[in-house]
Parts: structure tokens; C-alpha cells; sequence
């Protein structure tokens, strides 16, 4: 929330004396049209509006295979996720397109500019609105009823005067995005950087981590580790209290996540000791092995135990001869990537098999030598990983700016015709 005005109905009313209050529904108008085929998908996020689906690689909702009830969308749509409307999922689209049967699709009166809708739709007063209407169990559950959104009063400034507010934020809101982006591709570099150091660390060139030249010997992963897949332990036997379970969910990128325990009764239900897991394992996501951040590897520490190993995760145990951290980091280069890419099974969902795992084939130096370059690795992403800190705390700062100066503009809370810019700030 922003800290910059009262985020309630009372910024509504106190906007100018000139500027209507109509109804939203006098200037919005729902509209079911299906069956349109030959449409790309759309879909409708807080931050970037509505998007074509394919533009974006951190939206895994699976399309229905039947796209018969899919809404069409015109440019100058208002389209609302009616799930996620209180955390500001509506946008005026700029698109053509289609939408899930769960969105919303409205058309626009003459009366209102859509740019400025798009905007004011979408101002921290509103979407407060929007959580206080919104009903069900749980957030993710809330569900925005279309007769309570459109029953909202609506601030309407004349044309002219929506014009020059649009005008002004599209202006001011395009220096934001410019600077975000930017520090974006920094921080994408410096990770594409660090990527490339790993790379040539595992196979010997080391002495971008000042480590000195060593005989590096070919192995495959199964000559040096013993792995094993995870038990397939059935749901029905859940406990509440228990031991933790280590699934897929749980693997992430070179660290293990516990936000999302599911627990067994070891007592009640006894299983072989070959699924305990033990500090030092390396444990990999064979489901969807890459995401955005990379490969979903991670050792396993003593913080993270007891544990028991779930299926659809690999356990990697070394024989003695090998750094577990190295070789996660072996694990996490383009080397091991490129290995086993075209080899994934899996129509819907990526699968990395056992055997895929076991045969790769990689260069190991003497085992001193594997824990300098895992060290000197975890020194190069520390670097990295306060450097991408710094931009994300950087971006929300600006984010916050951002939607201060746009509640401020919609509601009236300034004159946009006698305002400076408000980007003076160097990031």
C-alpha cells in the first residue's frame, strides 16, 4: 500500500467538485463473445496489464484444450481476473485476443478515455475497494462478483481533462519503466556473466576464481555417486505431525524450500531407510527441472532434517571422491543442459529419468580442487545475488513511487496541467 494517501473510499470524495460520480456501470458493459478462433491467448497481470501469454515465461496455467469458451478481447477492453481483482489483475487491453471463461470482458462507453480507465481501475483506492468486496475462504479464493464491481462509484473528469492526465502518466509511468528495465538487464547480464564463469570452472578453464591449473579426469555421475529415486508415498496416509517430506515443490534453485510441507508417520507407517534423507545429499527436481532461475538442484543441510525423500526427486550421495558442492554446481551449468535437454521425457511437464542423471559424463579434478571452485563459485554468486537485491529493493521503490503518483493523478489530488515531472531521482 502506498504511504503517500489514505487508501479508502475517502480519497474517492475528495476528489475535485467538477469531476462526476457516475455509476461504473453507465460506462462499462459486459460482453460475452466465444468461438472466435485463430486468436492468440491473453492474459492479465498488476504489473505489466494485459499481455499476449506466450510473451511471458512465468505463467504456467495450462490453456484448455477446448478454446470454444475462451471471451474475445478487442483493443480497448477492460478485462478482469475476477480471482485476483484485490491484488489489481484488471487492465483497459491493448490487444486483441482471447481469455480464460473465468476473466471478465467489458466493453467501454465514449464517455470515459480508456487509457485513463486503465489507470484509474487500477489506482490503490480501487483495488482496496476490490478487497473489501471480494468473497471466499481464502485469498486465493476470493472471487470479485461482477454486480458488486460494477455498482463502484466512478470519478469522471471531463474527456479533455482525462486526456491530459493520461497523457501526463503515460509519460511519467514510461520513465519509471525505462529505469526498471534497465537495471533489469544489469542484473540479466551480471547473472549471464556468472553463468558463463560457472561454465568454464567445471571444465577446467579456473582462472577467472584465481585457482591454479589441475589434471581433470572424464567420470560419469554414476561412477561417483550413488543415486536414488524418491518413495512414492501415498496422500491418504498425510499426517499433521510427522516427518517432513522432501517433494519436487520442495527443490529449489540451490537452496531446499520448505514453505510447503506435507508430513509422515514414520511410526505408524515405517519406510526403508534408503529414503532418509542425510546432510550433505544433493537432491534434484526430476518434474520440471529448469525454471526461470535456473536448474532445481540443491544440497541438502542439517537444518532441512529429518527429512525422507519423495518421488519425482533424484538423491545424490557421493562416494567420497566428490564435492557435493561442486558437483551441484556441475549440475547447474549449460554443460549439463545441453547434455540432457533433447533427451527430457514428458508431453506436458519435462521429466529428467535416473538414467539420464547417472550417465552424464563430466571432467573432475583432484578433490581439493573441487572445493576451491566450489568456493570460489559461492564467492562470484554472493556478489551476484547482492547486486540483484539491491535492483529488486530499487525497482519496488520505484513501483511505490509510481502507484503514489498515479492514485494522486486519478483522484485529482493534483493539477497534472501545472505539475512538474516527478523524475529528478538518479538510480
Amino acid at each position: 500500500m502506498s504511504s503517500a494517501f489514505a487508501v479508502s473510499a475517502g480519497v474517492l470524495a475528495a476528489a475535485p467538485a467538477h469531476w462526476r460520480r457516475i455509476p461504473l456501470w453507465t460506462v462499462v458493459r459486459r460482453r460475452e463473445k466465444t468461438g472466435v478462433v485463430g486468436k492468440p491467448l491473453l492474459s492479465v497481470y498488476r504489473d505489466h496489464g494485459v499481455v499476449p501469454k506466450d510473451s511471458r515465461d512465468d505463467n504456467f496455467n495450462r490453456p484448455s484444450d477446448d478454446l470454444s469458451r475462451y471471451q474475445y478481447v478487442r483493443p480497448g477492453d477492460l478485462v478482469l481476473n475476477r480471482m485476483k481483482a484485490w491484488q489489481g489483475s484488471l487492465a483497459v487491453s491493448e490487444h486483441e485476443g482471447i481469455v480464460s471463461p473465468a476473466y471478465l470482458v467489458c466493453g467501454l462507453s465514449p464517455a470515459v478515455q480508456p487509457r485513463f480507465l486503465h489507470y484509474l481501475l487500477r489506482s490503490e483506492p480501487y483495488v482496496h475497494l476490490y478487497r473489501l468486496l471480494s468473497q471466499g475462504v481464502r485469498p486465493n479464493q476470493w472471487d470479485l462478483d461482477y454486480d458488486a464491481f460494477r455498482s463502484l462509484t466512478l470519478l469522471c473528469p471531463p474527456l479533455d481533462e482525462q486526456r491530459r492526465i493520461t497523457e501526463f502518466l503515460d509519460a511519467e509511468a514510461g520513465h519509471f519503466a525505462r529505469v526498471i528495465e534497465a537495471r533489469a538487464r544489469q542484473s540479466a547480464l551480471l547473472e549471464a556473466r556468472f553463468q558463463q564463469i560457472v561454465d568454464a570452472a567445471v571444465t577446467g578453464y579456473t582462472s577467472s576464481l584465481d585457482i591454479p591449473a589441475d589434471e581433470w579426469t572424464p567420470v560419469k555421475i554414476g561412477r561417483i555417486c550413488r543415486m536414488q529415486s524418491g518413495h512414492p508415498f501415498p496422500s491418504e496416509n498425510f499426517a499433521a505431525d510427522g516427518t517432513p517430506l522432501l517433494r519436487g515443490v520442495n527443490v529449489g534453485v540451490g537452496r531446499v524450500d520448505w514453505n510447503d510441507v506435507v508430513r509422515w508417520d514414520e511410526k505408524r507407517h515405517p519406510i526403508p531407510r534408503q529414503f532418509r534423507l542425510l546432510a550433505g545429499d544433493l537432491v534434484l527436481g526430476m518434474d520440471r527441472p529448469w525454471i526461470s532461475g535456473g536448474l532445481r538442484v540443491a544440497e541438502v543441510e542439517q537444518r532441512d532434517l529429518p527429512a525422507l525423500l519423495s518421488q519425482r526427486v533424484a538423491r545424490l550421495r557421493g562416494n567420497g571422491s566428490v564435492s557435493m558442492a561442486y558437483l551441484r554446481r556441475v549440475f547447474g551449468s549449460s554443460h549439463f543442459k545441453t547434455s540432457v535437454e533433447r533427451q527430457l521425457t514428458g508431453v506436458s511437464v519435462p521429466h529428467l529419468s535416473g538414467d539420464q542423471i547417472a550417465s552424464f559424463r563430466f571432467l573432475l579434478p583432484r578433490l581439493p580442487v573441487q572445493k576451491l571452485v566450489a568456493a570460489g563459485l559461492d564467492r562470484q554468486e554472493r556478489l551476484v545475488v547482492a547486486f540483484s537485491d539491491r535492483v529488486w529493493r530499487q525497482r519496488e521503490v520505484m513501483l511505490e513511487r509510481r502507484r503514489a503518483l498515479i492514485t494522486a493523478a486519478v483522484t485529482g489530488q493534483f493539477d497534472v496541467t501545472t505539475a512538474h515531472p516527478v523524475w529528478t531521482t538518479t538510480w
